[in-house]
């Protein structure tokens, strides 16, 4: 088996095994996810900016330039747009058939599930598509989605409970949807076998959508826990996410 297929499908059951979170609440009911979540947000806020920023961005660059010249920082950035408002409209839907509205019936736990299977695919392809890149960049996005999936996966938990599963249901249902993305890394190595510069066309499409996450839900929801005495604690694991990816450039991938 392709070892870059192998690295993919061990990435996202590292991110799979996220949905497990969740398991704090049950050796410890008063564990409060309101506490921990934003500071996990400003971590993979700083993790989103960095991978997009210090790895996907410049890769798309370095590749298509090198290939296509001026038409090539064109399409790198078309596909960084494209990115963008592409997970735009996949949040405006979600949020039209209610993903993120406040439970108050059973319905809501599926929904929250359909949308987290939909996401989880796309994480699936981001990643195989970045293992594709190279490793280095495999992991950089790995450890970026992981860290953007610890605060979800929390949410989600709570949502699932509010809505009537029970704990170790909540569990077992964020797991299955979790293992969505093994197919998503599959999908991105077969088509990244038939078709020409798939995994360089994904990286920018991956950093739009990276940013788009980042200032659209991650950095409001930082600033409504960021009082005076948290703030600069914010800014500070924020930096530290995008310090990671930083020096994800200087492992030795060769």
């Amino acid at each position: 088996m392709d070892m870059t297929l192998i690295y993919g499908l061990l990435a996202a059951m590292a991110v799979s095994v996220v949905s497990f979170i969740g398991v704090i609440t049950l050796v410890n009911k008063r564990f409060s996810t309101e506490t921990i979540t934003p500071f996990f947000l400003s971590l993979a806020a700083g993790a989103m900016v960095g991978n997009a920023l210090f790895h996907l961005i410049p890769e798309g660059f370095e590749h298509f330039i090198g290939t296509s010249g001026a038409g090539g920082f064109r399409l790198v950035s078309l596909l960084i747009v494209g990115g963008f408002f592409a997970f735009f409209a996949i949040d405006l839907f979600l949020h039209s058939v209610g993903k993120h509205d406040t439970p108050h019936a059973k319905p809501i736990g599926y929904l929250i599930l359909i949308g987290d299977t939909v996401e989880n695919l796309v994480d699936g392809i981001v990643i195989g598509s970045a293992f594709l890149l190279s490793p280095e960049i495999g992991i950089a996005t790995t450890i970026a989605v992981v860290v953007h999936e610890i605060p979800i996966e929390l949410g989600d938990f709570a949502v699932l409970l509010h809505s009537g599963f029970s704990r170790r249901r909540a569990l077992l249902w964020n797991f299955v949807s979790g293992l969505i993305s093994l197919i998503g890394v599959v999908t991105a190595w077969y088509f990244g076998q038939h078709i020409a510069n798939f995994p360089h066309l994904m990286g920018p499409i991956a950093a739009g959508a990276f940013l788009y996450m980042a200032g659209s839900s991650l950095i409001p929801a930082i600033r409504n826990d960021a009082h005076f005495s948290k703030a600069g604690v914010h800014l500070l694991i924020a930096m530290i996410g995008a310090g990671v990816m930083f020096a994800l450039l200087f492992v030795e991938t060769h």
